[in-house]
């Protein structure tokens, strides 16, 4: 088949100038036959080859946007601080619990979206009672197959390989992609969960989709012809983008992400065999008469146009007439584009290398070979962060990113969610501060909301060798921002001798207001610890810094009465003159005075909470009781009480000894469980909506985890006890 096609050069409008008064007797003979014919085949085939070839690209499209967020996504994971943290933590330690909760809540907030699919990352050591963590929760290796609705639960005990759920007709459904890591701080098992069946690829009976594991030598597939297809066939390279043939087939073949394995979507031309075997027959009989005549003009003329061809490989020279030039002329347009996304492909692996090797510099850990040019260039280091009361700071430093992007030598680092540091470097000492300072001044005229961000810059230092001790002294000058807070970037200028300055940071604040929160006697303490570190006998303050200080403890008790949704009047029983505070230039006198409003505090929520603790936990769990069918939240609670919801968290757990969210649940289950009672046919979705749940799935796993067994083997088993007492 492949020769004919290759001989049909009247197909070509080159070859067809050249070789038309020579084949013009041959033509005539046939050209009825050939008409009608080609008005046929050309209308039948094309039209129909058009339409595969169109719904083949389509589902490799949504198949390949899938497989690289996926991707993405993985690699983005692998790369955190908080997978780093929970590698790192001893197995079965609180640590290693801790890096569990924060890594899942990491991957539950960056996993991306599809609109039709529901595919699942997972992340896991490599102990065998590590769990797996993913955006729907943490996950037992024996239990996370049942999750999935998968059987072969063995098959996940591996470090790599790919399990394939089909229906019971063959076609595949579901993919379980499981992969082993080696990251810098340890191996780390991957598992990603693809819902091949909700990418709506079965419209259309032609349209198949295979699998072929390569570490295995299976083939997954609807079709026997290709769950049988030959191994020289499995032997080519499946990276490129053409369509393959095999029989019957067009193949397009798209590699899985994180595994050896490739998804074929093929294509079965409908065209019957007798009308291919005529077109062929009448085709030989056309070529052999053209050859005949034209053998000499094809050696001499054609020559170097056909071996162009036959290296830019047509796909389909029967759709009607083909224009040599043009194909060669697309090919080298296709050849500067793909030449153009490789460069971009490969700036942005040199632009995440340097994001890694930079991390690892600043934490002195050299897991990235520096250059020469990196032990003698100059490097000036800025650290970036964003207020408490920032919603999104991510979006802040994404803008910040987009602007500094464009300066050459300028490298921005994600440190966490509120901090990122920012890098210059050059071969000139002055020019490395002055152009990373001038830059950061420059974004208050470029962006809004640069007043939520505040920056301090390190002196410069020559070698890479520099910037952990870079990066510490920024960290630190943070620490003093409450000191001037109108100037939107600090430097060591600004703090020339700092063990004479008091040190307040946003941490210990944080600390204070929430053992106070807590109703903690330790919460004086703190006080008196801070009070001791900064205005010590061995420690000398100005008097302008300790009158700072002395606002700034002024504000923390404000910041407590605004936690409690409060006013004096209503806590203490009277008011307090805040600015005749603010006025005493006494800083002793004043500091006994926020102690001494402190203890007051505590004094009155100990008597308070001592006579209200039963009568505010009969509330809250008579309104969870009221409202546990609805939509039911911790805000809602604490709205309902004139409470923050920190402190309503806080205070439900101390009175009931229980989260509001595991209270919640167990009411929800115990109600699920009465209803299934009383109508054990009841549909899952019916029962999950009554009883508060949003999906099936949350039901399914809250129901599961405090009853031991699913909502529907539990009304089995209430079927089952009927029909044997009857």
């Amino acid at each position: 088949m492949t020769y004919i096609i290759y001989n049909m050069k009247d197909k070509r409008e080159y070859y067809s100038r050249i070789s038309k008064n020579f084949a013009f007797i041959a033509m005539a003979l046939f050209l009825c036959l050939v008409l009608m014919e080609i008005a046929f085949v050309d209308n039948l085939v094309t039209a129909r080859e058009h339409v595969l070839q169109t719904q083949l690209e389509e589902r490799k499209r949504i198949l390949n946007d899938t497989s690289m967020q996926i991707l993405d996504s993985v690699y983005e994971f692998l790369i955190t601080d908080e997978l780093a943290d929970y590698i790192d933590a001893p197995f079965g330690s609180p640590r290693y619990f801790k890096g569990q909760v924060n890594l899942q809540r990491l991957i539950q907030d960056n996993s991306p979206l599809f609109s039709n699919s529901r595919y699942m990352i997972g992340l896991s050591r490599k102990e065998k009672d590590a769990a797996i963590i993913t955006a729907n929760g943490c996950f037992p290796k024996r239990y996370f197959a049942r999750e999935l609705g998968l059987e072969d639960l063995d098959s996940l005990d591996g470090s790599s390989g790919i399990i394939v759920k089909s229906s019971d007709d063959g076609r595949i459904e579901d993919i379980v992609v499981v992969r082993e890591r080696d990251t810098w701080f340890g191996d780390v098992l991957v598992y990603v969960y693809m819902p091949i069946a909700h990418l709506d690829s079965y419209e259309d009976d032609n349209i198949m989709i295979s699998l072929y594991d390569m570490r295995t030598g299976d083939v997954y597939s609807p079709d026997m012809t290709i769950r049988n297809i030959d191994e020289e066939f499995l032997a080519r390279d499946f990276s490129n983008e053409e369509i393959l043939q095999y029989g019957q087939y067009s193949l397009i073949s798209l590699k899985i992400p994180l595994s050896d394995a490739y998804i074929f979507l093929s294509s079965r031309d409908s065209v019957s065999i007798t009308l291919w075997l005529t077109m062929i027959a009448t085709l030989i009989v056309l070529a052999g008469l053209v050859y005949v005549i034209s053998i000499k003009l094809k050696e001499n003329l054609y020559k170097p146009v056909d071996e162009a061809l036959s290296i830019l490989s047509p796909e389909d020279e029967s759709a009607g007439k083909i224009d040599e030039f043009g194909i060669i002329i697309d090919s080298c347009k296709k050849i500067n584009t793909l030449h153009e996304e490789l460069d971009k492909a490969v700036s942005a692996h040199n632009e995440l290398k340097e994001q890694q090797k930079y991390r690892s510099f600043i934490r002195g850990v050299e897991s990235e070979l520096p250059t020469d040019d990196d032990r003698t260039s100059y490097f000036t280091l800025a650290y970036a962060s964003v207020t408490e009361e920032c919603e999104k700071p991510e979006q802040i430093f994404s803008k910040i990113d987009n602007v500094l992007k464009e300066i050459h030598h300028l490298h921005s680092i994600r440190v966490n969610r509120t901090h990122n540091a920012y890098i210059y470097k050059s071969e000139d000492e002055s020019e490395s501060y002055n152009v990373l300072y001038t830059t950061l001044q420059s974004l208050n005229f470029h962006l809004d909301g640069m007043d939520e961000v505040r920056f301090s810059i390190a002196r410069t230092g020559r070698g890479y060798q520099t910037l952990p001790a870079s990066f510490a002294t920024a960290e630190e000058l943070l620490l003093y921002r409450y000191r001037i807070k109108n100037r939107s970037i600090l430097t060591e200028k600004d703090f020339p001798d700092e063990k004479d300055h008091v040190k307040y940071s946003l941490s210990d604040e944080r600390m204070l207001v929430n053992a106070m929160v807590s109703d903690k006697d330790s919460a004086l303490k703190l006080y008196d610890d801070v009070l001791l570190r900064n205005l010590g006998t061995d420690h000398k303050v100005n008097q302008k810094d300790a009158s700072r200080f002395a606002f700034a403890m002024i504000g923390t008790v404000i910041r407590v009465f605004q936690e409690f949704k409060e006013t004096p009047e209503s806590l203490l029983g009277h008011s307090i003159d805040f600015e005749a505070l603010y006025n005493d230039r006494n800083v002793e006198r004043v500091l006994i005075a926020v102690r001494g409003i402190l203890s007051e505090i505590l004094t009155r929520r100990k008597i308070a909470n001592t006579h209200e603790d039963d009568f505010m936990l009969n509330e809250m769990i008579t309104y969870i009781n009221n409202h546990y069918m609805e939509n039911l939240m911790l805000i809602d609670l604490s709205n309902e009480f004139n409470l923050t919801p920190k402190y309503c968290s806080a205070l439900f757990k101390k009175l009931s000894n229980d989260t509001f969210k595991n209270y919640l649940n167990q009411l929800r289950v115990e109600k699920a469980c009465r209803k299934l009672e009383e109508n054990p046919r009841m549909k899952i979705q019916d029962l999950s909506e009554e009883v508060g749940f949003l999906s099936s799935t949350t039901f399914i796993k809250a129901f599961s985890r405090i009853m031991g067994i699913t909502p529907g083997t539990y009304a089995e088993n209430i079927q089952k006890e009927r029909l044997d007492k009857s």
